[in-house]
């Protein structure tokens, strides 16, 4: 069909009118063309015939795609002012701990270790530590990377080490480590396997730059009892460094509920209780995120009922509040 079919519910000026909307939309948020194609899930090529007025296809389909990522971008974008974003860094206790232990790795050349739940501020202090400080890098562990061979790929990437031998990787890492008084962060390392604990205690004794594992609990039982399993021995005295991190601390929590500005009694109890739940200072921002986002749908002031009703959709487990039980 022609844009200019007669019974397109389209005129060509409110195709025009589109195609300069989406175009606005671009140069605002910075997009490109082929990002913007991606967005509305619509062919690269077809999207660019389409916003240059010359798609010979169904410009029908193709506009009601583009309205309706504009109208999308419109609410996201209305949602996202409404919304405040999660502190980046925060001054807690517990952040200032886990950064206290990196310099100490750092200057030190020491092995670290810090243990602790989710939703304790480990991941957001330890980006924060590498873009404070020269010589830091930071990996992250998966599931389902967690042998010697992930290790190095990911230590390769991220120290952009041009050495494509497999054979020769750990010793152009050891390289590159060394001499600049490094550190070596590794994030989620509760899934590393002892083989690949082993390799960075061997990459820390030949760089002499500092190592520090950030993971939950489980991660003890990668590192082993040295009395139960003699063969571990090497890898569990190499910790110089130790925090545990069990739970959000008091201090924590105030700090973060004062960041998010919640000064509702009501609130502040509701979420004190949702951040000693799993999760943590993690499940607090999501929740008081989530209660915002839905209040702004309606046009609303947050209140302890858009709190409850985040709660059920972003934890797990009841939460007793004046003497009655909050789902």
């Amino acid at each position: 069909m022609s844009e200019q079919a007669t019974d397109s519910p389209y005129d060509p000026a409110t195709h025009a009118a589109l195609r300069e909307e989406v175009r606005a939309i671009m140069g605002g948020e910075q997009l490109s063309q082929a990002a913007a194609a991606r967005d509305a899930n619509i062919a690269g090529s077809t999207f660019a015939a389409w916003l240059n007025g010359k798609y010979s296809g169904d410009n029908e389909k193709v506009t009601n795609q583009a309205r309706q990522w504009v109208e999308a971008r419109r609410e996201r974008n209305r949602l996202k002012r409404a919304v405040p974003a999660a502190p980046a860094f925060l001054p807690l206790r517990s952040s200032q701990e886990i950064v206290e232990l990196l310099g100490y790795a750092q200057t030190l050349a020491d092995f670290g270790l810090v243990m602790g739940a989710p939703g304790v501020s480990k991941t957001t202090s330890a980006k924060y530590y590498k873009a404070s400080y020269p010589s830091v890098w930071l990996i992250t562990m998966e599931p389902a990377k967690g042998g010697v061979h992930h290790v190095l790929m990911e230590l390769r990437a991220e120290l952009q080490v041009q050495e494509r031998a497999v054979a020769n990787i750990s010793d152009a890492i050891v390289r590159r480590l060394s001499g600049c008084n490094a550190l070596l962060i590794v994030d989620e390392a509760q899934h590393l396997q002892s083989r690949a604990i082993d390799q960075l205690r061997t990459i820390h004794d030949k760089a002499q730059c500092g190592v520090v594992l950030m993971g939950n609990e489980s991660i003890v039982a990668k590192l082993g009892d040295p009395e139960r399993a003699p063969q571990l021995a090497q890898l569990y005295s190499r910790i110089g460094l130790r925090l545990d991190l069990r739970r959000p601390k008091k201090a924590d929590i105030d700090a973060l509920l004062a960041a998010w500005d919640v000064g509702d009694k009501a609130e502040q109890e509701f979420l004190g209780k949702v951040a000693a739940k799993p999760g943590g200072l993690r499940s607090l921002t999501k929740t008081v995120r989530a209660a915002t986002a839905m209040a702004a749908g309606n046009e609303e002031k947050r209140t302890l009922a858009h709190l409850r009703d985040a709660w059920s959709r972003v934890g797990a487990g009841e939460i007793v509040l004046g003497g009655r039980n909050t789902p």
